[in-house]
């Protein structure tokens, strides 16, 4: 149950030039290629018009072949403005499980490799990038990092500098939730969900929800627990501690738990109560918490 896990895969040479597949880390070494589908983000997939789609579709369908197991990055458009240039580009995820990418730099050049441009990119916002597919983004230089009056139009390419770490993740199945709980309860929480770090193969995670006082001075604190492995993830005891937004720890107990499980690649909720002798005295800062497991031999 080690949350910090290491699960990361590295990718050789994800630089990938305009009309030239990319080197990413071949699983196997066959030279097979791969048929990739166009993958929209699902957050913003709503808003792109099917005009707009059919024009993505066009685009991928001229793009080389890709490798099986490799990944590259092609662009696709410039658009200048007058303090930022706007660099629109497609992520090929030639790989058999879900590509997330990381902030790193993106590089401008032309075909006599002179740099134009570099800045380094939140590719994160991406999301998960399902295996082979492709999924469209852009990235907005700031003028301080463009290096040139004006990129032409038809003599640049676009490529991630060095050799970044590509993050392994795993997707939920499912989201285990109380019966009682309503359309709009559902809603909020799964959205939330939505919202958590990636979750890496083989670890378990409990992330904080809710946390709040009752009358009595029970502090209740909900948390959301995702598995990420491939088997059921039970517990008998556990030994939780809250820290609360200046990370000073108000709240520690161990809590017996009877044949609580949570499926593979699910998530559950779960609220534990905090007594008031469990509970720190003085003035405590709720508006963000963390929730920590403690080892057992802790327990008073």
């Amino acid at each position: 149950m080690d949350k910090d896990q290491k699960n990361n895969e590295e990718v050789n040479d994800l630089a990938a030039k305009n009309g030239s597949a990319g080197n990413g880390a071949a699983e196997n070494s066959e030279q097979e290629y791969v048929e990739v589908t166009l993958s929209l983000n699902p957050d913003t997939a709503y808003q792109v018009r099917q005009k707009h789609r059919d024009l993505m579709q066009k685009e991928i369908s001229q793009l080389p072949p890709l490798k099986k197991g490799n990944i590259d990055i092609h662009g696709s458009y410039v658009v200048a403005s007058e303090d930022k240039v706007e660099i629109g580009f497609y992520i090929r995820n030639g790989l058999s499980h879900p590509l997330r990418l990381s902030s790193m730099p993106l590089v401008i050049s032309n075909k006599e490799n002179k740099v134009l441009a570099k800045q380094v990119i939140d590719l994160s916002k991406l999301g998960d990038i399902p295996p082979h597919t492709v999924r469209p983004g852009e990235a907005y230089f700031d003028r301080k990092n463009i290096f040139v009056d004006e990129i032409p139009q038809d003599d640049w390419s676009i490529s991630i500098e060095g050799k970044p770490r590509v993050i392994r993740t795993v997707k939920l199945k499912s989201i285990v939730l109380p019966k009682k709980f309503s359309k709009e309860q559902i809603k909020a929480v799964t959205n939330y969900i939505k919202t958590l770090p990636p979750l890496k193969p083989n670890t378990v995670d409990f992330s904080p929800v809710q946390a709040k006082f009752k009358d009595d001075g029970k502090l209740i604190a909900t948390v959301v627990i995702r598995n990420g492995s491939k088997r059921p993830v039970k517990f008998s005891k556990l030994n939780l501690a809250i820290k609360d937004a200046r990370q000073q720890e108000v709240a520690a107990a161990p809590f017996e738990i009877a044949k609580m499980s949570v499926e593979p690649l699910s998530a559950r909720l779960v609220s534990f109560g905090f007594s008031p002798e469990n509970v720190s005295s003085g003035d405590i800062d709720l508006s963000r918490w963390t929730v920590h497991i403690k080892p057992l031999k802790d327990m008073n």
